[in-house]
């Protein structure tokens, strides 16, 4: 049997260990946090929103609701981005990022493919938000671009460059027999629709704006 001793001696090692293992703990949740997130926009990164979205895909939206995947891309952003710099590109970025934040609620997911392409899925939300979020996302991406032409040198050095716009391709998501695949293409097919009809605009698959 242990003595007295030896018991203290063991007691007394033991909150170090729970320190330590508390520690690595709060270390691989920081790295796996750091492995989701996109650095420039602290937006989800493309692996982590597309593995959040499965699993959001697989709960049944409301009666009377439907989950809605809305993908972005910044019209002229590469023309503008080469012409003013990248630090001007970075600051359209992070600012549009702010401003996505401000449309949707707190349950609804934001994310970064990168460059200037983002992403929404909008969870149980009615189909008559939809437009409505959609056209506050294009007026935000609006006011970014006339904020950077009033505050940033290297926009107001170049007045020439194009304006900056968002066109958005909006897949809806009525049951949980929707995969991600099927409305990546068919939120991806809704972009190039209005990006043919000129840009700064908001399109949803298989739909026509009244």
């Amino acid at each position: 049997m242990p003595s007295s001793c030896a018991r203290r001696s063991t007691a007394a090692a033991s909150p170090p260990r729970r320190r330590i293992a508390a520690a690595q703990h709060a270390a691989l949740e920081a790295y796996k946090y750091k492995s989701q997130i996109d650095p420039l926009t602290g937006l989800y990164n493309k692996t982590a929103t597309r593995e959040l979205i499965e699993h959001y895909l697989l709960e049944p939206p409301a009666p009377g609701h439907c989950h809605a995947f809305l993908m972005m891309d910044l019209d002229h952003f590469k023309a503008a981005n080469d012409l003013c710099g990248h630090d001007f590109g970075d600051e359209i970025l992070i600012s549009f990022a702010k401003s996505l934040h401000t449309i949707v609620r707190d349950r609804d997911l934001i994310g970064r493919f990168g460059g200037d392409e983002f992403v929404i899925f909008l969870k149980n939300c009615t189909r008559e938000a939809i437009p409505r979020i959609a056209g506050d996302i294009n007026r935000a991406a609006t006011l970014v671009d006339e904020r950077s032409r009033m505050t940033n040198p290297a926009a107001q050095a170049h007045p020439e460059r194009p304006l900056i716009t968002v066109s958005i391709g909006i897949a809806i998501a009525a049951s949980t027999h929707e995969t991600y695949e099927e409305i990546f293409r068919k939120a991806d097919h809704a972009v190039y629709s209005v990006k043919e009809n000129g840009r700064g605009d908001w399109a949803i698959y298989g739909e026509n704006k009244t």
